[in-house]
């Protein structure tokens, strides 16, 4: 067990011991941990927007802000305690944990919705090593916020947990009505604070560490009681906006510094709080700070050898991510094709506070080629920028990253040595670049499809109508969208936004005119071709980059959506209603239409998209609207996750009327198992004898929960391993669902909360205690056996993809990107898409646009999409001349392999992936494999593509 340094004794108080959570869990199963009784606390989210609520108070949070929250409303009164909010990328609000995360964006969970309390947990990552996790519970029936944090310090330099705060009780501005207490330490120097009009500058606190400021005019007032806190802090010289501040000892690198806080607010006081009396008799509750290792952390001057000379110059340089970090080596090796290019991220580990210019003098003959960026960071962006002309200061223990875009443009096969100098302020570092120029050419030959997900041209465009601006930007955009594979051109629309567009071909009409003045005139029987050619011009751009394989999307066919977005301005007000046969037959004529459009465009794929991660309860829906699409000329698909990704049963529902499975990057492996492993089934039936657990959450009613399967459930099953469930009340069978039980008001449900896991929750048929029923369930397992077989074949015009990525997806890393390519091609996947590449959310993007020139900047993420898409179709070139035997002896689930296939775990998931993605070295070896045999193997050996 690790050791645990505790810091301070709280008064009463235990060591606090912070489960080590993983950021992305789902959220089904979150909303799904069991809990007694209901109150009136709830935490609930819009956007990145979340409310925690109860009797006496609502907070909001803002995650993308900092995690801080802007808002603290007493109630009933109504008033607001925090003085200052503007937005999440200025100062204020409270709970800022300065200084590198005032306006960072946090993941956000919500860990318990209530009854009981209610729990936010709030992560964010610093590139330099730090991390932040706090986790803000919302007591029952108490005006109380208890705010834990685990400050992470993976630098190399000890670093400082402050936390400042806009706090203002009562009326604003502040007056002589608003009093401070604060508990100092005499022998520090400083008495005191007791009922007085101010307080400023730091105080050392006495145990309970504690300080109030309360309004005497409103008796609105807020206690923090912060044990372990080295100092407090107070700013007056604003009446608008004073800072209330406390501050811990420095965290030496490499340890994780725990602690808690407790906010207590009073509202309506009319007589004076007696602070020292609450603090003592909350500090009882707030559990002790302490420190502990930080795990996997390495002394990098230990690991690394750093120099004295580095040490005076006050950074090293180092390459590669994670487990393939290193020094960088002298020289870089770079090996490339001819008239091809890879990016190279090589870090500055910051030793000392710098400042200074960032400048890299490139050989004058090499300019053209070498491209130096630099990694900058702001709001919903980490981007690259050209290299800034005035002074950085950099802080000690930070890493910040230089960019080499690196090519081969005009320059013969050979071996390369080019000198490079690196310099910050008057500190200067040499780079070499050892570059090999292969006789080797990209042929382009495309090995599967990218879909970056963008929600449609209007997006890209900047604008739903064809115009000579949209065009231009449309054609920027889709030119760095090709360059890393994208090829799909993903035409997901409002159709309001596409019908005002739309003419009769046979006449030249408007389509919607017509519906609305002369409905009579559409014949419902006998529905007239379309014409789409006012959207010829974004074709022709599309066509011009290669991005020709189209994809959209259609809802399920009870969505009262098609009424308004389609039906009506389509055919007439009232026409036909969403819902009927009527209407199928309309949405049916106009998706062949746009099909037809598309078509004589020579435009190729015509996949429909339909729901997104259904549950297997929502598989019949999906088929009727799949029915719909393949009546349309399209080929239905949806993402496959969760219980269908690893149910034979479900996927052989789907089968007949599924004809891409794009999985999940979590669920591939499972999936890929049912077609390609063998198995045996078998039936079994377990009673469920144990203690039903009263279900509350969301306001459920008559729900129960109980830990069914795995080792500590009542049946002793891994949930993995089986393949098809039912639950049975009184021998009956019950309805199945899976989603989560959160709010649940039916009867006669057993819900798998998504992905079936140790627990299953229920609501008997009669509402009553499950006591008072017999349950058991009726289960076929799948066992793996060399005497058995798949148990899901495919229809061999099926496609098979993968897609990944998650939100705030800017903030992915290089090699993680870089990985999916490099996986779609060892699966021999047909394509693959990642989330996203320019949604219309400002936090879902990998590339920016500038507005007025279409310049476009690019993240580290995109650069490893796309410089995954060159390694990819350098290795589908050597596969195409050399065969697959090569490529699997640099490619493989081997130890001694260039490029390590290995498995990995996030949240509920399981699956391989390329384990030494972030050792450049590594991937430059393997390159060097790819285009060594190329240059050997001159003469093309045909190769059939095999399905998966």
């Amino acid at each position: 067990m690790a050791e645990e340094t505790l810091l301070v004794a709280g008064t009463g108080g235990k060591p606090m011991l912070l489960e080590a959570v993983r950021f992305a869990i789902l959220l089904a199963a979150l909303l799904a941990l069991p809990a007694t009784g209901w109150t009136q606390v709830s935490v609930t989210a819009n956007g990145d927007r979340y409310t925690l609520e109860n009797a006496h108070c609502r907070l909001q949070v803002d995650a993308a802000g900092g995690a801080r929250v802007c808002s603290w409303i007493l109630k009933p009164s109504g008033r607001e305690l925090i003085a200052l909010w503007k937005d999440g990328q200025e100062i204020g609000g409270t709970l800022d944990d300065r200084a590198f995360f005032t306006a960072a964006r946090y993941d956000a969970a919500i860990m318990n919705p209530g009854p009981e309390e209610g729990i936010l947990r709030l992560e964010a990552r610093h590139p330099s090593g730090l991390a932040v996790l706090k986790t803000l519970t919302l007591h029952r029936d108490r005006p109380a916020l208890t705010v834990s944090y685990e400050f992470r310090n993976g630098t190399q330099t000890p670093q400082q947990l402050f936390i400042r705060n806009f706090f203002l009780p009562g009326d604003k501005p502040q007056t002589d009505d608003h009093r401070y207490w604060v508990n100092a330490d005499p022998a520090a120097g400083r008495e005191p604070v007791i009922d007085a009009a101010d307080a400023g500058e730091y105080y050392r606190p006495a145990r309970p560490e504690f300080a109030a400021l309360w309004h005497r005019a409103t008796g609105d007032g807020i206690l923090v009681c912060a044990p372990g806190a080295a100092q407090f802090y107070f700013w007056r010289a604003s009446r608008e906006f004073p800072t209330f501040e406390w501050l811990y000892p420095d965290v030496p690198p490499g340890r994780i510094l725990r602690t808690s806080v407790m906010l207590v607010a009073v509202a309506g006081q009319t007589t004076t709080p007696d602070w020292s009396a609450l603090a003592t008799t909350h500090a009882a509750e707030v559990p002790a700070t302490s420190l502990a290792p930080l795990p996997g952390w390495v002394d990098e001057a230990t690991r690394f050898g750093i120099t004295a000379a580095e040490r005076q110059r006050g950074f090293w340089l180092s390459l590669g991510e994670d487990e393939g970090r290193r020094r960088l080596p002298a020289p870089l090796p770079l090996d490339l094709p001819r008239n091809d290019d890879r990016y190279l991220p090589i870090v500055l580990n910051v030793l000392k506070e710098l400042r200074g210019t960032v400048r890299v003098q490139v050989p004058s003959q090499w300019q053209r080629q070498v491209q130096a960026q630099w990694q900058t960071t702001s709001n919903d962006r980490v981007e690259l920028r050209e290299l800034p002309s005035s002074p950085l200061t950099l802080k000690a223990g930070t890493r910040e990253t230089l960019w080499l875009r690196v090519g081969t443009h005009g320059k013969q096969p050979g071996q390369y040595r080019i000198p490079l100098r690196l310099s910050l302020g008057s500190a200067e570092v040499p780079i070499t670049l050892a570059l090999r120029v292969w006789p080797v050419t990209l042929t382009g030959k495309r090995p599967f499809h990218v879909r970056g997900y963008y929600s449609g041209p209007a997006s890209l465009a900047g604008g739903a109508t064809v115009t000579d601006a949209t065009t231009r930007r449309l054609d920027a955009v889709l030119k760095v969208y090709a360059a890393m594979g994208g090829d799909v051109l993903d035409w997901l629309w409002n159709w309001l936004e596409v019908l005002p567009h739309v003419k009769i071909a046979a006449t030249g009409e408007s389509l919607m005119e017509v519906a609305r003045t002369a409905p009579e005139r559409l014949d419902l029987a006998n529905l007239p071709r379309l014409d789409f050619s006012y959207y010829d011009p974004w074709l022709a751009v599309a066509k011009r980059h290669g991005v020709t394989h189209v994809e959209t999307y259609l809802d399920p066919l009870d969505s009262d959506r098609y009424q308004w977005i389609l039906l009506d301005p389509a055919v007439g007000k009232e026409r036909v209603k969403a819902g009927t046969p009527e209407a199928t037959r309309v949405i049916t004529w106009f998706f062949r239409e746009w099909r037809r459009y598309f078509a004589a465009k020579g435009f190729t794929g015509f996949f429909c998209k339909i729901s997104d991660e259904i549950s297997p309860e929502h598989i019949p829906a999906y088929l009727a609207a799949a029915r719909v699409a393949r009546a349309a000329g399209w080929r239905p698909f949806t993402t496959v996750t969760g219980m269908v990704a690893r149910t034979a049963q479900d996927i052989e529902a789907m089968n007949p009327l599924c004809d891409q499975w794009q999985l999940g990057f979590g669920s591939k492996d499972e999936f890929l198992g049912l077609l390609r492993k063998r198995f045996r089934v078998v039936q079994e039936t377990h009673p469920l004898a144990g203690e039903w657990g009263h279900y509350t959450n969301g306001g459920a009613q008559e729900t129960w929960a109980l830990r069914a399967f795995g080792r500590e459930g009542v049946t002793r099953v891994d949930p993995h391993s089986i393949e098809r469930l039912e639950v049975l009340e009184d021998g009956r069978p019950l309805a199945l669902s899976g989603g989560s039980p959160w709010g649940n008001t039916t009867r006669g449900t057993a819900f798998t909360s998504g992905s079936l896991g140790d627990w299953l929750y229920l609501s008997p048929t009669d509402g009553a205690n499950p006591a008072t029923h017999r349950y058991e369930v009726r289960l076929t397992l799948r066992r793996e056996s060399p005497q058995g077989k798949p148990l899901v074949t495919l229809e061999p015009t099926d496609q098979l993809w993968c897609y990944g990525g998650g939100s705030s997806p800017y903030r992915g890393s290089y090699a993680n990107a870089w990985a999916y390519p490099a996986m779609t091609l060892f699966h021999r996947f047909h394509g693959y898409g990642q989330w996203a590449f320019y949604w219309w959310q400002p936090s879902e993007r990998i590339i920016w646009i500038d507005e007025q020139t279409n310049a476009i900047t690019v993240s580290p993420p995109y650069c490893g999409y796309r410089d995954g898409w060159r390694d990819a179709l350098l290795m589908h070139q050597w596969i195409a001349r050399a065969g697959r035997k090569a490529y699997d002896r640099v490619v493989a689930a081997s130890p001694k392999a260039i490029l390590r296939v290995e498995p990995r775990s996030a949240e509920v998931y399981h699956f391989t992936t390329i384990g030494n993605a972030g050792d450049f070295l590594a991937l430059n070896a393997a390159r060097r494999a790819a285009l060594a045999g190329l240059a050997a193997a001159p003469k093309a050996t045909p190769t059939a593509r095999r399905q998966p």
